[in-house]
């Protein structure tokens, strides 16, 4: 096998390998547009790190407080992935009503 062959086998199988990933992590959420916030919140949280401001701490702590918050974002995000791809178990409420018929209180 050529150089050539060998790199073009290679870039196949990593392509591949990086078409399942995303597949699948795309495929686990409920929504895609979560993975989306997600992305708009890490993109952000550099903007704002990059953000060069007056003051000690920079903007008064202001910038510091919004990178927080956006971390609180991403690990909610992160948690209702997580609830999409497995929920609760749920039971009907009319399920709870037809236990109680017949059955009055002495």
């Amino acid at each position: 096998m050529s150089g050539i062959e060998r790199r073009a086998l290679i870039v196949g199988v990593v392509g591949a390998g990086m078409a399942a990933v995303f597949k699948t992590e795309n495929a686990l959420a409920a929504d895609p547009k979560l993975n989306e916030a997600d992305l708009a919140c890490e993109k952000a949280i550099l903007l704002l790190k990059a953000a060069q401001g007056p003051g000690n701490p920079p903007f008064g702590g202001h910038r510091n407080n919004a990178i927080t918050q956006l971390q609180h974002a991403r690990d909610q995000i992160k948690k209702a992935k997580q609830w999409a791809d497995n929920p609760p178990n749920q039971k009907p409420k009319d399920d709870d009503k037809d236990k109680h018929k017949g059955h009055h209180k002495s």
